[in-house]
């Protein structure tokens, strides 16, 4: 399912395999998803509903459960995404293949999730700064 809206969807793309890049990218943006993973709530979303004007996020669910599937949606070049989405910091929710799809997949990243991993990145940077301050040790 692509999600290219302004809404707290990040990432939701099904990018084709011919845009692929040969050499990984990693900078600010790739570091920056990976660790907002590391701080993301697991759980699932409404994102295959584009006519709700909001996100709604469903904490500690996961796809499919009773079939026991692993993995959720495949990437144009096999990898696989896990049964769940993540609530990152900011409350912008995404799956696990956007480190992926920001190492291989940026010529597909539209203009809306630029904006919003722009935001993110000013969001989780206030986020980092606090959980520092907030640190007794």
């Amino acid at each position: 399912m692509v999600r290219d809206d302004k809404t707290k969807f990040l990432l939701y793309m099904e990018p084709e395999l011919d845009k692929k890049s040969q050499i990984a990218i990693n900078d600010e943006y790739t570091t920056l998803l990976r660790a907002a993973m590391v701080d993301a709530k697991k759980g699932t979303s409404n994102y295959k509903d584009p006519g709700l004007p909001d996100p709604v996020f469903n904490e500690g669910k996961t796809y499919w459960p009773m079939l026991g599937i692993p993995a959720g949606h495949t990437c144009s070049d096999g990898i696989k995404s896990t049964n769940y989405d993540l609530l990152l910091p900011g409350g912008y929710i995404t799956n696990s293949l956007c480190v992926h799809y920001m190492m291989f997949f940026r010529s597909s990243i539209t203009h809306n999730d630029w904006e919003k991993l722009k935001d993110l990145q000013r969001v989780y940077g206030r986020v980092q700064n606090q959980l520092q301050n907030n640190r007794f040790f």
